[in-house]
C-alpha cells in the first residue's frame, strides 16, 4: 500500500489506494489516503494485528481509542468491530485501522479500512487488547454477488442506515468486492468499483455529482496528482446529511482506474 505498510496475507486490497479528503486538493496542506482491505483467510484479526505491527516497526506506538484500552467490541450482537491508532512519536502522522467482520440485517462486513493522515492525535498510550470473540463469519467473497448497472451499490440499503441516499452504479463499471462500513460514526458505505478500460474518469464522476444534486447534495468536483496518478473527486454534503464522494484514481503503470464511492452520515 505504501513504504510502511504491505498488504497482510489473509487479506487483499479492493481496487486501488485513494486520495482521502485533504489529500492534495485546494487550499490544503493536510495528505491523507484511504483504502479498504477485504479480508480472504479465516482470522480477521490476525490481519488487524499485522497491519499493527507492521506500522509499529517503522517507529508508529500503538494507541487506544477505548478508555478500558479494549480495541474490539461486538456491535448488533452479530459483527465484530476492532479499531486500532498507531502514531508517530515525532507529530509526522498516524494510521488508523478499523475492522468489522460478521453480518447484519442481509449485509456481510469482511473488512479492513486502513487511513494514513499526515497529522498525528494526541491520545495518550495503553495496553490495547484485541481478545474478543468473533461474531459468525460473512459469505465470502466468492459466494457475493454484485449489483447491475441501474441497482444500488449498497444494498441492502438499510444494512447500511443511509438515509436513502445510495448511488447508483452507473454503467461502465463493476463493483469489485461487498460494500464496506463507512468511518462515520453513525452509518454509511464505502463501495470500490473496477472502470471498463477505456472509461472517462471526468465523465464518470461528473454522472454520480449529478447523482449527489438528485438527493439534494451541494458540492464540486476537482482534479489533482495522487502519487504521480490523476485523480478526480466530487465531493458533496447535505445540511445535517453528511457527506457522499465518488473519487476515481487513474492508475498510470496497469493503466487501470478505480472509483470509491462513499457514504458518511456525518
Amino acid at each position: 500500500m505504501d513504504s510502511v505498510l504491505e498488504v497482510p496475507e489473509g487479506a487483499e486490497l479492493l481496487g486501488a489506494v485513494f486520495p482521502g479528503a485533504q489529500n492534495g486538493w485546494p487550499g490544503s496542506q493536510e495528505e491523507t489516503w484511504d483504502a479498504v482491505l477485504v479480508i480472504t483467510g479465516e482470522d480477521p484479526v490476525a490481519v488487524l494485528k499485522d497491519l499493527v505491527a507492521q506500522a509499529e516497526e517503522s517507529g508508529f506506538a500503538l494507541r487506544s481509542f477505548s478508555p478500558e484500552s479494549a480495541a474490539c467490541g461486538v456491535l448488533h450482537e452479530s459483527v465484530l468491530q476492532c479499531q486500532a491508532l498507531t502514531v508517530r512519536d515525532d507529530g509526522s502522522g498516524s494510521y488508523e485501522f478499523n475492522l468489522q467482520w460478521g453480518t447484519f440485517q442481509g449485509a456481510g462486513f469482511s473488512h479492513v479500512l486502513v487511513r494514513r493522515q499526515s497529522r498525528a492525535y494526541d491520545v495518550p498510550s495503553g495496553s490495547v487488547s484485541f481478545e474478543t470473540d468473533l461474531p459468525p463469519a460473512p459469505p465470502s467473497i466468492d459466494e457475493w454477488e454484485g449489483p447491475e448497472a441501474g441497482e444500488p451499490v449498497a444494498a441492502p440499503t438499510d444494512a447500511f442506515d443511509t438515509g436513502g441516499a445510495v448511488a447508483i452504479l452507473e454503467p461502465g463499471g463493476r463493483v469489485v468486492g461487498p460494500p464496506a462500513h463507512s468511518w462515520s460514526l453513525s452509518g454509511g458505505y464505502g463501495v470500490v468499483v473496477a472502470l471498463d478500460d477505456g472509461a472517462d474518469a471526468d465523465q464518470v464522476v461528473a454522472a454520480y455529482a449529478a447523482q449527489f444534486e438528485r438527493f439534494g447534495f451541494e458540492g464540486t468536483v476537482t482534479g489533482t496528482t495522487f502519487e504521480g496518478n490523476r485523480a478526480v473527486a466530487a465531493r458533496y454534503n447535505g445540511a445535517g446529511a453528511g457527506d457522499l464522494e465518488a473519487v476515481v484514481v487513474e492508475d498510470a503503470n496497469s493503466g487501470r482506474s478505480f472509483l470509491r464511492l462513499s457514504r458518511a452520515n456525518d
